[in-house]
């Protein structure tokens, strides 16, 4: 339903238009009538429509002075001009107030009926991308539902499914940089186009690039579609990787969407098997697939022995016995929280004195750059061996190292940069060095980077009033002007648009 409001001086004119609209389309429907641009404008912002019809010539408040008050207010609702008055400058005026056309008055059925057609593909775009807009906010940050929500106007029930490809990123306070080898927004639109229907649903990226969240009005058949949809994704993806669908079991209502979201995570942590593509139905409390299949006493592999290794510095004998402990969760198909569990084991054993917290640091980015138990198992045998030689180094070396590369980063945080090319470009692994640089500069190299992005794009924002927003993003290195947006309100809590007001 696409909501109307009606603002016109002369009440008869005003309810012509009324009749005229619901007559024509019945997918147009008229909430409120005004017979003065005050009343009208403060009708607007409370019921927030998705299109106006105005009189231009109105006593105390004229039509484009209302749309001229709602744009300064930050009120981007599509308008459409009445007058009895066929003058170039009126409509040349409106033109720059966004006006979609200029009618004049009295309108005629028939030409009303076709240009409401027109109107109508274009509005369910704008209305539809409102609902992507409220639905990522709830998702992405701690605001709750809106009391005068209208942007959802009937009473909705939802199903939602958590998409990752690849491992999940299990340390969700940080901002890592995943690999860009996921299949793009694009490409997974087209297959819920497919399967749900051009706005039968809505794709909202997740926290990395290998998440998203598919949120879907409850229908009957919405497990099929799904279950159609995972299938087609595996498919299309290379061998060497692999997707998790985890589906909401019950519909619950949009204020209830963010604890589900919660709840789907905490099913791919504890029951997704790591390296196989799984599709999951949330309906059994959040256990471990080895308890929930009464598997309890399969017990992790032994790792003690790699402790002595390590003290006698046996590196081929390190790499080995990692390997053959790594095959034994393969082939038993851990799950990811069990195949975290033995990894800490390896990390503790052989990282002796590390804290807590960089082990599982660096375990995180082992597992979210790694697409299989292959490249996994390079991945830790390479941050052992860099463990080793680091260890060999004086801690004033490493401290060296690793400035340098916050001085190549300073000089370089312009250009496209990907982290694991740093590491290679100094001679490190990518999980041992992230650990490393966190340890001297107490944030990871792309929070780092991000941060500097940050700091260099609130200068110009402050100081070149004449950019906007999308030059400013890609004088700082971002070719994605929502992408720069996004990443500045969460770091500075306001948009870069609010940034710049509030400095000024």
């Amino acid at each position: 339903m696409i909501r109307v409001i009606v603002i016109d001086d002369e009440p008869v004119i005003a309810r012509s238009v009324k009749n005229s609209i619901e007559m024509c389309d019945q997918e147009f429907q008229v909430v409120a009538v005004a017979n003065d641009g005050q009343t009208g404008l403060k009708l607007v912002k409370e019921m927030q429509p998705d299109l106006l019809f105005v009189d231009i010539c109105m006593p105390v408040l004229g039509g484009l002075d209302l749309l001229q008050r709602l744009k300064e207010e930050g009120f981007e609702i599509p308008a459409v001009i009445l007058s009895g008055y066929q003058e170039f400058e009126y409509a040349k005026r409106s033109i720059t107030l966004g006006v979609l056309d200029y009618l004049v008055k009295p309108l005629n059925p028939l030409n009303l009926k076709a240009f409401l057609m027109q109107l109508k593909s274009m509005l369910s775009a704008g209305q539809y991308e409102k609902q992507r807009l409220l639905l990522e906010r709830l998702l992405h940050s701690s605001e709750s539902v809106p009391e005068d929500n209208m942007t959802f106007q009937d009473k909705c029930y939802f199903r939602m499914a958590k998409i990752i490809l690849d491992a999940f990123n299990f340390i969700r306070n940080n901002q890592f940089a995943v690999p860009s080898v996921y299949a793009k927004k694009e490409f997974l639109q087209c297959m819920c186009e497919g399967c749900f229907g051009k706005q039968g649903y809505w794709l909202v990226e997740g926290k990395y690039e290998n998440e998203y969240i598919l949120v879907l009005k409850e229908e009957a058949k919405t497990l099929d579609q799904i279950t159609k949809m995972y299938e087609e994704l595996k498919e299309n993806l290379s061998p060497r990787h692999y997707v998790t669908f985890v589906l909401s079991d019950t519909p619950v209502e949009l204020g209830g969407l963010k604890q589900m979201l919660m709840k789907l995570e905490g099913c791919i942590y504890y029951n997704s098997i790591y390296g196989k593509s799984e599709l999951i139905i949330a309906e059994e409390s959040l256990v471990e697939k080895e308890y929930r299949e009464g598997n309890a006493d399969n017990c992790f592999p032994d790792t003690e022995y790699l402790k002595k290794m390590m003290e006698q510095n046996k590196r081929e004998a390190l790499t080995r016995a990692v390997e053959e402990i790594l095959d034994i969760c393969r082939r038993k198909d851990y799950t990811q929280s069990k195949l975290i569990g033995v990894l800490r084991a390896i990390m503790r054993n052989c990282c002796t004195g590390e804290p807590e917290t960089e082990i599982d640091f660096m375990i995180n980015l082992m597992l979210v750059h790694s697409s299989d138990y292959e490249s996994l198992c390079k991945r830790v045998t390479e941050t052992l061996q860099d463990y080793i030689k680091t260890k060999e180094n004086t801690e004033a070396g490493s401290e060296y190292v690793i400035y340098r590369i916050k001085d190549y980063l300073d000089a370089h945080y312009r250009e496209k940069i990907v982290i694991q090319e740093i590491a290679d470009k100094f001679g490190l692994n990518y999980s041992y060095m992230c650990s490393l640089f966190r340890k001297y500069t107490h944030v990871s190299p792309n929070e780092y980077l991000i941060m500097k992005k940050m700091e260099q794009a609130k200068v110009l924002l402050e100081t070149n009033r004449d950019l906007n927003i999308k030059d400013i993003a890609e004088l700082v290195g971002y070719t994605d002007q929502y992408y720069f947006s996004r990443l500045f309100k969460t770091y500075e809590k306001v948009s870069p648009k609010e940034y710049r007001k509030n400095k000024a």
